[in-house]
């Protein structure tokens, strides 16, 4: 398999605060599926962080992975979007909610899905 390889990193901070990341990155994986040499994959990130309060932050997330399944025209492209929620009770411990939508266009006939979830927890921070 031929690929380039690029992994980047843009933060931007607007405001003192508000902080926007890009995250990009591809890399290579083995398969075991027969006529498929690899898979070529391709992600791309947009993170977005707001501080509302001094204890409370906001965070937008935008997500796509494109998967290259080398030899097939079986190919995956999912998008991600996530919105969510950081209220900070203790220096050390979090409240934390979020939710999450994930699409995944499947070139495989049948595999293809959305996902809704919605969390919450704790973070406790060493």
């Amino acid at each position: 398999i031929n690929s380039p390889g690029l992994t980047a990193t843009v933060n931007w901070r607007p405001t003192h605060l508000s902080t926007v990341s890009f995250v990009s990155s591809t890399s290579i994986d083995e398969s075991s599926t027969t006529g498929v040499s690899g898979t070529r994959n391709f992600d791309a990130n947009l993170n977005i962080s707001h501080k509302f309060r001094e204890n409370l932050t906001g965070n937008l997330i935008f997500g796509v992975n494109y998967d290259d399944f080398v030899g097939t025209g079986n190919d995956d492209i999912t998008f991600t979007a996530q919105a969510g929620f950081a209220y900070d009770i203790h220096r050390k411990m979090q409240w934390i909610t979020n939710y999450h939508l994930t699409r995944l266009k499947s070139g495989t006939h049948g595999n293809s899905y959305t996902e809704n979830r919605i969390s919450t927890g704790v973070r406790f921070r060493l």
